[in-house]
């Protein structure tokens, strides 16, 4: 699968502009060739600023959006329109601007009375394969990056992380809370032609570190997940301070996004 690609802005903003840009592009791409792009979404500051530069990118009134589906890697088990779940901001920054079928939109599910977390992982996972069947393959797959070097909801040390089934797991202990939430398990990751990697700030240099120099999924999730064409780490100038001298600006390990186009 591959080394790890580091794209590296100056900024969070071209960070987020950068990523939808090449989003963009990487769902045009997917719809000539094969019709459809399957796209699967994250959370967090970079991954929703990332959507609203989307809505905003000047290609996007183009696309023939109809031919997209949405996905989520994991999600809070709250309530619809909880403020903490991913979705909600993903709807409010991009989704409800987008002429999308609703039925291209596949939410993780909510709680109800007469359905736990297992259920919940169990009724995502079901959606999943009424789509794929037996060959699931996402175009690419978001993925924030958590100080913890957490990606998803597969935290360090949690049972989830060595899950070895391509599935969606129900977490019923992650360590921040809400502690109850339901995520894609790496293999079911893996099976993204593209696996991107979100990285902004000082805060999330260690994990940035990690990703670069280790692969052990216990420690550092986020060090163990790879795409089947492509792994992408973006991210901005602080998070990058701790695997080069930032001063080192010929340092071979990067690649700028103007040099990918």
């Amino acid at each position: 699968m591959g080394d790890v690609i580091v794209r590296r802005f100056d900024t969070a903003d071209e960070l987020a502009r950068g990523i939808a840009d090449q989003l963009v592009h990487t769902i045009v791409g997917a719809l000539t060739a094969r019709g459809v792009a399957h796209v699967v979404l994250t959370g967090g500051r970079i991954g929703t600023a990332c959507l609203a530069a989307v809505r905003a990118h000047p290609l996007g009134a183009d696309i023939p959006w109809e031919g997209v589906e949405f996905w989520w890697s994991d999600e809070r088990f709250l309530p619809t329109g909880d403020p903490a779940r991913n979705d909600t901001a993903a709807f409010e920054v991009l989704l409800d601007h987008l002429p999308v079928p609703v039925d291209n939109i596949h939410r993780m599910p909510s709680p109800h009375s007469d359905s736990s977390l297992e259920d919940a992982a169990a009724q995502y996972w079901a959606d999943v394969t009424s789509v794929f069947g037996h060959d699931v393959t996402f175009d690419v797959c978001l993925l924030g990056v958590g100080e913890d070097a957490h990606v998803a909801s597969l935290f360090p040390g949690l049972d989830a992380v060595g899950n070895s089934s391509i599935s969606v797991l129900a977490v019923g202990n992650a360590p921040k809370p809400p502690p109850l939430r339901i995520t894609f398990s790496r293999p079911l990751i893996q099976c993204a032609r593209q696996v991107w990697l979100l990285a902004s700030g000082s805060e999330k240099a260690n994990a940035v570190r990690q990703i670069m120099t280790m692969s052990d999924e216990h420690v550092a999730p986020a060090s163990n997940v790879r795409g089947q064409i492509r792994t992408v780490l973006f991210a901005d100038h602080d998070a990058c301070t701790s695997i080069v001298d930032p001063r080192d600006e010929n340092a071979s390990l990067f690649h700028d996004f103007k040099d990918d186009q």
